[in-house]
């Protein structure tokens, strides 16, 4: 199956020195009010990237997924020994965040290099290897979940005690690198917001879709790719062959609105350039129209979330320049306005910090989880921090 041509937008207009950005809205915030916490934290070991594997929620309970491998202090890169041991690891909270519990579990397989699927690649004895998936699924059941990563899922009945599969996602004419980002629409349909690996012009590079299922996770059918092929940034450039590593549009975080409407931030990059794009759907993301520019320079994926307001928060650690931290913006208009960046933490020793997620509490509060690093605790860790943005 071959996804459709992608829509002429706004994308080349980065070129023109990122002019177009969300205007900031003129209400003003308080102070905010945070507490840090500690997710996870093993002193010879690497936690990291949440937003790759997922967080769920169920009222006050919530679960969150990561990676961990041996901690390596390194400077320009990760501190991360990627050909060490690794997993995926889980935690629970029952209480709204304020008290986690590890969980393992090893019917997940060990996660993929995202980008280069035989980089790093380790198997253990009795892994799974994805079958197509057998549908029927109710998506709307209390205990269900969906856990998404490369070019397989995982589905749970049981927040997550369990988890059946791995099934396969299609690849159209693709190669899937799927992080978990999904909205349900219905007993037997979601969307999921992923990335996907193409090649085009000479450059294999990543971009971000959507896709839908309406049977139970059985087929999924391509809706859309999110805003215009970042590529044609390069306009006629003849030497964009190779410089894939330094082009991407990905990471995907969505949030359904009222009035059908979605909006999606995306993380950009193009060449020495990084920021974020705003898109808005209002069709069941068949097509996207940008809103705007939320940041730039921070080169880390945002998460967004839909408040008890209204309003949409979108989270984000900053690793653009010291002191490096936790942030994050209000929208109070779906998307179009966005107010000046509020500080939620900013104690992190180095850049190595970041991919958020974020689950509502029932009392209108956040619980943001996301990999940091302190003088305090130096490996990289899991961190929470709980916010209250309307108080």
């Amino acid at each position: 199956m071959t996804p459709p041509p992608p829509p002429v937008n706004s994308i080349c207009l980065f070129l023109k020195g990122l002019a177009i950005y969300c205007v900031a809205v003129s209400f003003s915030l308080a102070a905010p009010e945070v507490r840090n916490l500690v997710v996870y934290s093993q002193d010879d070991k690497f936690a990291g990237w949440p937003a790759n594997e997922g967080i769920w929620s169920w009222g006050g309970e919530i679960l969150t997924a990561f990676e961990v491998a041996s901690f390596v202090e390194t400077d320009g890169d990760h501190s991360v020994d990627r050909n060490s041991p690794k997993e995926i690891m889980f935690a629970r909270s029952l209480d709204g965040g304020e008290t986690w519990t590890a969980e393992a579990h090893p019917e997940i397989g060990l996660p993929d290099y995202i980008g280069d699927e035989e980089k790093f690649r380790q198997q253990r004895e009795g892994e799974r290897i994805p079958v197509p998936s057998p549908g029927g699924f109710d998506l709307t059941h209390p205990g269900f979940a969906m856990k998404l990563r490369g070019g397989s899922f995982y589905v749970s009945q049981n927040r997550g005690r369990r988890w059946e599969g791995p099934y396969q996602l299609p690849g159209f004419d693709y190669a899937s690198e799927a992080r978990t980002s999904y909205i349900v629409t219905g007993k037997s349909s979601c969307i999921v917001f992923m990335t996907a690996r193409v090649t085009r012009r000479g450059a294999t590079y990543s971009r971000s879709c959507a896709l839908e299922t309406t049977d139970g996770t059985k087929t999924f059918r391509f809706l859309s790719w999110i805003g215009g092929d970042i590529l044609d940034a390069a306009g006629r450039r003849d030497d964009i062959k190779g410089k894939s590593e330094v082009i991407f549009s990905i990471m995907p975080s969505a949030v359904k609105l009222t009035g059908g409407r979605f909006i999606c931030a995306l993380r950009q990059r193009f060449e020495r350039a990084k920021w974020t794009d705003i898109y808005e759907s209002t069709d069941n993301c068949r097509t996207w129209r940008h809103l705007g520019v939320l940041e730039k320079g921070g080169g880390n994926p945002v998460s967004l979330l839909a408040l008890q307001d209204g309003s949409v928060a979108a989270i984000y650690c900053s690793r653009r320049n010291p002191p490096f931290g936790l942030a994050a913006k209000i929208s109070q208009d779906n998307g179009a306005g966005w107010s000046k960046e509020i500080v939620l933490r900013k104690d992190a020793r180095k850049w190595d910090i970041g991919y958020t997620r974020a689950a509502p509490r029932p009392d209108g509060g956040i619980v943001i989880v996301y990999y940091y690093t302190t003088k305090a605790i130096p490996n990289n860790h899991i961190a929470a921090t709980i916010w209250h943005p309307a108080r």
